[in-house]
């Protein structure tokens, strides 16, 4: 599988901001620790600009993430946040050249969108940490794992999970890895970024909404039918996400509305702290370890990152 190459000093990575904008100094603190890496940033053009709570006008992020998705120069592109916007511009990218060049596409939340395209391509992407936060303490180690991913530090991610279901696998679970944000997920279905969930392991991660609205998106999805053929459905976090009445936990909502795929939970990668990264469209395994579960995705099989 063809994807974004390992990182070297002195390449150059692209920073946009596709969505919404952030503060002014978390960019700037964000572009510093990628210099301290040796790494070279060209900046978009629309990323310290505002439009409302968008980062420019849409035709501004458009260019920003069209000249991104098409430079011949930059290994990495790196999202600065996300929010919203992707889903008024989406449709009017040009997927040609970054097909012939694929290059590394960073970020998460409304980021989902771009990584669900990628995927359709065939091709590998990282649901991580944004330049936004990369200078807070807080997400030191989601960002040094990042770093270890894109220069080839380590040979795999591997993380503890949990199972929530009432059965127990006794098969180790493999398979693609897709998902990303729950809201933008749904989002997709029945529209042409609905992915292909059959022979999957479904990854999904949430901030803000309260039980009844995530309850009610796993309904869209269950009576949509789309998730035939699953195998795996595995949570991330989901901060800040509050029960305001709903009789039944997070866990127990989804493990009631998929009784027939296997559910996890306690993958570290979402809006909280801290947010590792993720692969998608990399195999990943999921197997039993001594005190529960662990997920794992080899990272250097392809010869890459």
């Amino acid at each position: 599988m063809n994807s974004g190459p390992i990182l070297r000093k002195e390449d150059i990575v692209f920073l946009i901001s596709p969505s919404y904008s952030a503060n002014k100094l978390e960019i700037e603190e964000g572009i510093k620790v990628l210099k301290t890496k040796g790494l070279q940033v060209q900046l978009g053009k629309s990323i310290f600009k505002s439009w409302g709570n968008f980062s420019g006008t849409d035709n501004e992020r458009l260019t920003d993430l069209q000249e991104a998705l098409d430079s011949a120069t930059a290994k990495a592109i790196i999202c600065i946040r996300g929010g919203y916007g992707l889903s008024r511009i989406i449709s009017r990218l040009n997927w040609e050249q970054f097909i012939k060049n694929p290059k590394w596409l960073i970020g998460f939340s409304d980021i989902t969108l771009l990584h669900i395209q990628i995927q359709k391509f065939g091709l590998r992407s990282i649901h991580g940490l944004m330049a936004a936060r990369f200078a807070k303490q807080e997400h030191e180690s989601g960002f040094q794992m990042l770093y270890s991913c894109l220069f080839n530090k380590q040979p795999t991610l591997d993380y503890a999970i949990q199972i929530e279901s009432d059965f127990m696998p006794f098969e180790p679970i493999e398979g693609k890895l897709i998902g990303g944000n729950l809201t933008m997920i749904v989002h997709t279905i029945g529209t042409v970024l609905e992915p292909d969930f059959s022979g999957k392991i479904l990854f999904l991660e949430e901030v803000g909404e309260p039980f009844y609205k995530i309850d009610r998106m796993l309904y869209q999805l269950k009576l949509s039918e789309k998730l035939k053929g699953l195998k795996a459905i595995v949570l991330g976090q989901f901060t800040e996400c509050n029960s305001l009445g709903f009789p039944l936990k997070l866990e127990e909502i989804f493990k009631t509305t998929f009784l027939q795929i296997p559910t996890f939970s306690g993958l570290q990668s979402g809006h909280g702290t801290p947010n590792f990264p993720l692969i998608l469209g990399e195999n990943a395994i999921i197997q039993k370890s001594n005190d529960g579960f662990t997920f794992t995705q080899l990272l250097h099989q392809n010869e890459v990152i």
